[in-house]
């Protein structure tokens, strides 16, 4: 299963950027993240919009995917809209307005909900 990552709200194309170096730093995620065009949505006018792919797999994988985003996000110093897309097509949204102090009851509940997905078992 794949989680797709988008930034709303910076318009930088650094933010994004600075994610993967982020994702990719982490031992349990290297080689798990890639960057991939997507077009707007039909019916929407908009430009093509980068996002960060994850492939999610062995336990721990989600945990460690909802950590680093969470702390990411956190040292951001705009407002920021982090969105996470799992194949099945449920999503997560984290503002950087609503993150100040995640307990770790709200990054499990975010690695449960990446985890989760009625998709995960293709």
């Amino acid at each position: 299963m794949a989680v797709a990552l988008r930034i709303d709200g910076s318009g930088d194309p650094a933010d994004l950027r600075s994610l993967n170096s982020w994702l990719s730093g982490r031992n349990e995620l290297r080689g798990r993240v890639s960057r991939r065009s997507r077009a707007p949505e039909p019916g929407t006018m908009g430009s093509v919009t980068d996002v960060l792919v994850v492939a999610l797999g062995p336990s721990g994988v989600a945990a460690a995917l909802a950590s680093v985003l969470i702390s990411w996000i956190k040292q951001r110093t705009g407002e920021v809209t982090l969105r996470a897309t799992c194949a099945c097509g449920r999503e997560t949204t984290i503002e950087a307005k609503q993150v100040p102090n995640p307990t770790p009851e709200a990054i499990a509940d975010l690695a449960a909900t990446l985890h989760h997905c009625p998709r995960a078992a293709e």
